[in-house]
This record gives structure tokens, sequence and C-alpha cells, in this order.
């Protein structure tokens, strides 16, 4: 698989925010965002029993599988491997790919980038809407529904704090790791 880098943080976005994660962040990705902060990293092949392995290093149980976008990979057999050890899979997708091994995950989190497979307003748990200056409608789903503002720019949050006022079942979303320095 191709790996930009593991590491051992604390969740800065979405309903797990402030949790100890083990972040497994995947290369490549089908869409091209300008506000990407991955889109630029090598990556490294590595085997799902060195995945597991780097891993089981840390005394976590929480896994988030992100990147780029970590469906466009095979993943179905380091999800296996890391089912078994009862970990609490989570996975962040731009909702562009519906998978097999989804039903293997504890946590869902969609950021639509445009076009989604709309499967996903099934399962998901929460969709994260990165706010640039427009604010997208309210999906019919069961799922948390934040709006996130593009880091750094105070007119989107700005709009995306007004949009929560005015539309309650919005909750704002930021990315907390990066306003408190923790990566």
């Amino acid at each position: 698989m191709n790996i930009t880098e593991i590491f051992y943080s604390i969740q800065g976005e979405g309903l797990k925010t402030g949790c100890p994660t083990i972040f497994i962040r995947l290369g490549g990705c089908n869409k091209n965002c300008w506000f990407c902060d991955t889109s630029d990293k090598e990556t490294t092949k590595m085997s799902c029993t060195e995945i597991v392995a780097e891993v089981n290093k840390y005394n976590c149980n929480n896994i988030c599988i992100t990147g780029g976008e970590p469906t466009i990979q095979s993943i179905d057999d380091v999800i296996d491997l890391l089912s078994l050890s009862q970990k609490y899979l989570s996975i962040e997708t731009n909702g562009s790919n519906y998978i097999s091994c989804l039903n293997k995950f504890n946590h869902i989190t969609v950021s639509p980038k445009g076009w989604f497979d709309k499967r996903f307003l099934k399962i998901a748990s929460e969709f994260k809407h990165i706010v640039y200056r427009d604010v997208p409608n309210f999906l019919e789903t069961k799922a948390i529904q934040y709006l996130q503002p593009v880091y750094g720019d105070s007119e989107s949050l700005s709009i995306c704090v007004e949009a929560v006022k005015y539309d309650p079942r919005f909750r704002l979303g930021t990315q907390i790791h990066k306003y408190l320095g923790v990566y």
C-alpha cells in the first residue's frame, strides 16, 4: 500500500475530537482540492503486516484510516488484520468510492468534494462539509453534519458560524489540532 505516514496524535476533527488516535494516512486521491494539506507528500510502500506492526507500537485503541482518499487503494486486507485486534476503526473519505469493507468500520466520516455516492447517506456517522464561501444544503441523513471552514480563512469561519446559528441542525467543525499546533 502507498502510505504517506502513520502517526499517533489526537483526533482534531468531528465527533472523536480530543481522542488519542493512530492515523494511517494513505497516499493518492481522486480529487484535486486546492486546500488539501496532504497532496504534496511523498509515499512509502508498506505491506499489510508492516502497517499492523507500526500500529501495534502504540498503546491506543482508536485507528483512523485517512488520506488522500483511502478508498482508491485496496484496503480490505489491512482492515481484516486490524479488525482482529478489536480496535475502534474509523475512516475519513470523500465518499466518491463505495467499497465492500466499509461495514467493518465503527465510524465513517464523509467529507464530500462535489459528487459522492448516495449510499453513504445511510452508513455515514458524520458528514464534514468543507466550507470556503458556499454553504451546502443540509443532507437527508441521520449522520451528524459539520460545517468546517477552510483552515485560516476568517471569512469562511464567519460564514460557518452564521450558517450554524441559522440552521442548528449543522454543527461547527474545526481542525482544533491545527489551532493548538498538535500534529
